[in-house]
């Protein structure tokens, strides 16, 4: 269970408002030398310290397919070609992303944070940049994880 603060309830279950639950996105990799930061407000936002570039994206949430782990689509406008970019010179692996909620009001305090995520099949045009969000299967982990060995466990033999 996600505890979040009362201002952020008040906000979201109000029939008006004037606070605005806004979305951080972060995505890093090794080869992206300054981590892609947006925000999907009609102006930039400095949260715990980082500045978030306000972009227009939309988030799809995460769907359960039959087979495989749920994906989650995020589409970002592509207005200045610096994603783009970005995302170009990341070899040897997926971008990571973060997402994390807060209040417009209230940057700094990230009411729930979601991390891990892999930025997949990207494509783009010259109006947006398009990606899957995926997490690591855990359909592909041994199970059990661990083995009963007398050199791990020797309170068993």
């Amino acid at each position: 269970m996600r505890t979040v603060s009362l201002p952020f309830l008040q906000a979201v279950f109000a029939q008006q408002t004037a606070e605005a639950p806004i979305v951080l996105v972060t995505i890093e990799h090794a080869d992206i030398a300054t981590p892609v930061r947006v925000v999907n407000y009609d102006q930039s936002v400095v949260s715990n310290g980082e500045t978030f570039v306000a972009y227009p994206f939309e988030l799809t949430l995460p769907t359960e397919p039959e087979h495989g782990p749920p994906r989650a689509t995020v589409k970002i406008d592509n207005v200045h070609r610096d994603i783009v970019a970005s995302i170009r010179n990341a070899s040897g692996g997926a971008p990571t992303v973060t997402l994390a909620v807060a209040l417009a009001s209230s940057p700094d305090t990230i009411e729930a944070s979601f991390s891990g995520f892999d930025l997949k099949n990207v494509s783009y045009d010259a109006l947006t940049i398009e990606g899957e969000l995926t997490l690591d299967s855990l359909g592909g982990e041994p199970y059990p994880a661990g083995r009963f060995r007398p050199g791990a466990f020797p309170g068993l033999f």
